[in-house]
């Protein structure tokens, strides 16, 4: 796709800017989705007394902001693919959310934190977005350095999330007639920094690929006639000539025009259409397993990790937020370290086979303390082991996944994929957040279980090896 008075100079300036703004998005996102978690339980306790029902609401936020998410990224992504109104989904869904988090922050009643997670998810769309136009508009030899940027800011916000609770922890004052403290903290500070994403929206995101989806022409190039360089060199001058020739010899597909094989295009598909063609390759079926695999595993052992301090090894609050700091630095860290030297195709599926290894011993270590724990010192080297173990999980998720799965499907569905892969994920993450405390009762059963189904998938990637490392377009 590419618009009428196409300027590629400014088109890359555009780019840039509003890479920009992913960046300090998905940081919006990262904080949002830890900071209230980790208040939540105190709001409805302590601030509003909750005594009736307070399990159940508490459930029922946490429920309803992950399955906003999840309808949210199908129902939005599949119109973002359509129009690629990047601005505009960009103001309406930050405003959105903003509103959705200064409903939070009001301490008057549960049903107002209810309806504002429900909005707030609406900002789930964003990810799978920014993803999908990452990948539009990127060659694909700066496409993992561009998604490992993304992850990077995404769990620096996860990271700084707790920490800037705590400057909230003996707050007491009133804003606008609304008193702050500790628990609804974050929703005030979440409303100020979605407030910040509206306003860039508003000014620095462009609709870049409805102006010149990248993807899509690399694809249609003819290598004898334009050299994919002077296509892609971000560096690079496209010349007029280019697309004059562009224009002579294929007018229809710069229109946007791409037919699949039996003349029905995939930009015209709905919604169950798409997902039956997604659903129909073993390769990404595999994607959306890993998917939720990995999710169910992070969450599942995030929550507990709390319990095996408190109840296993009888230690205090202070080495809990310790374990949870050090993965933080050290996850973010490892992610950081790709953004500079992103792996090449081999080393991403080989990274993948180690996390199911990793997905081992992080299970394994849950089972030690659960069985032994005496001995002191391996209890803190299996700690300090574990975030570089759990770097590896995080990893299939937030980049082996997402890039493979970006050069299965054509660039008109790419936000859509997108976002199933998300719900995958989600569901992991919501099915662990609500099984963890039950499990962790029967976790001499269900850690082997884990770790049988871990190797499991591991086999499963091993004989799909080839085609992982040289992903083909799976969808016509």
């Amino acid at each position: 796709m590419v618009a009428v008075d196409f300027n590629y100079k400014e088109w890359l300036k555009k780019r840039k800017t509003t890479t920009k703004v992913f960046v300090f998005v998905q940081f919006a996102l990262g904080l949002e989705y830890s900071m209230t978690f980790t208040t939540l339980y105190l709001y409805l306790k302590d601030v509003l007394h909750v005594t009736n029902n307070l399990n159940a609401f508490y459930s029922s936020i946490c429920g309803i902001y992950v399955s906003a998410q999840i309808v949210a990224s199908l129902v939005l992504c599949h119109l973002f693919d359509k129009y690629r109104t990047l601005k505009l989904f960009f103001i309406l869904v930050t405003f959105i959310t903003f509103v959705g988090n200064v409903l939070y922050a009001i301490p008057y009643s549960p049903y107002l934190l209810l309806a504002g997670r429900f909005l707030s998810g609406a900002g789930g769309c964003l990810r799978p977005i920014i993803l999908s136009e990452l990948t539009r508009v990127y060659p694909s030899d700066e496409i993992m350095a561009q998604m490992t940027a993304m992850t990077v800011s995404y769990g620096i916000g996860i990271t700084l999330g707790p920490a800037i609770n705590f400057a909230f922890v003996k707050a007491r004052f009133t804003l606008l007639g609304i008193p702050i403290s500790y628990a609804n903290g974050a929703g005030l500070a979440l409303s100020i920094v979605f407030l910040v994403a509206f306003a860039l929206s508003l000014f620095f995101v462009s609709d870049l690929s409805k102006e010149f989806d990248l993807k899509e022409e690399i694809q249609k190039i003819d290598v004898d006639k334009l050299p994919l360089d002077s296509l892609c060199g971000a560096n690079k001058k496209v010349s007029s000539e280019i697309f004059s020739e562009r224009n002579n010899c294929d007018n229809e597909s710069l229109l946007g025009e791409d037919p699949s094989e039996n003349g029905t295009e995939v930009n015209q598909l709905g919604i169950m259409e798409t997902l039956i063609k997604l659903f129909s390759s073993i390769d990404i079926v595999l994607i959306f397993v890993f998917a939720f695999f990995a999710y169910i595993t992070i969450l599942l052992q995030d929550l507990w990790i709390s319990m095996t301090v408190i109840k296993l090894l009888h230690w205090t609050v202070l080495e809990i937020n310790l374990i949870f700091i050090l993965n933080g630095i050290i996850i973010t860290s490892i992610c950081l370290f790709l953004v500079f030297k992103p792996p090449s195709k081999n080393q991403l599926v080989n990274i993948g086979i180690a996390s199911f290894v990793a997905t081992c011993y992080t299970f394994g270590i849950f089972l030690y303390f659960r069985l032994v724990n005496n001995i002191e010192w391996i209890n803190i080297a299996l700690w300090v082991i574990y975030p570089f173990m759990m770097s590896t999980i995080v990893f299939v998720d937030e980049l082996f996944t997402m890039s493979v799965l970006a050069q299965m499907v054509p660039s008109k569905i790419q936000a859509f994929s997108e976002s199933v892969r998300l719900m995958f994920s989600r569901l992991g993450a919501t099915l662990g957040l609500f099984t963890a405390a039950f499990a962790f009762e029967y976790i001499l059963y269900v850690c082997p279980s884990f770790m049988a189904i871990s190797l499991v998938l591991m086999l499963f990637l091993i004989w799909r090896k080839e085609h992982f490392q040289n992903p083909r377009m799976m969808i016509s």
